[in-house]
């Protein structure tokens, strides 16, 4: 009887101190998830608020390429970001501009916001669509 009693010791004091292990092991494994499950949080809403400005350009630019040339500047004249847009991204401003290359007139938009890191603008490009005048310029020349 003796020697059972011992055992049971000896088997609870093991019992204690895998316990303790186990205990160490997850403290440890729930200090180093923390700071990851943070910093996996700031890459969804950073990527969030990327996406929601590439959605705003692409939306800005769908009105912009069914325009004229001058309609379009005129429209760049006075863009603005959405209430939307200006509710998600903190200081959101639009900038745009018109430039001609081979392939036409290109509208090139840029939005830019203000982030905890200063995140780069985003910037998307179109071609305004042959309308009004420019049809009537293209078909005379395809008459030719």
């Amino acid at each position: 009887m003796n020697r059972s009693a011992k055992k049971n010791r000896v088997r609870n004091g093991v019992l204690k101190m895998e316990a303790m292990l186990a205990l160490v092991i997850l403290v440890a494994a729930m200090n180093l998830a923390s700071p990851l499950i943070h910093r996996i949080n700031l890459l969804w809403s950073d990527a969030q608020r990327h996406q929601f400005a590439i959605q705003e350009l692409a939306n800005q630019l769908n009105g912009l390429t069914g325009l004229t040339s001058e309609a379009a500047q005129s429209a760049l004249d006075e863009i603005e970001v959405s209430p939307a847009c200006k509710k998600t991204l903190n200081e959101a401003a639009i900038t745009g501009e018109l430039q001609q290359d081979e392939l036409g007139t290109r509208v090139t938009l840029q939005l830019s916001w203000s982030d905890r890191k200063n995140a780069n603008p985003v910037t998307l490009s179109g071609w305004l669509r042959n309308t009004g005048a420019d049809q009537k310029s293209d078909s005379r020349e395809d008459q030719k």
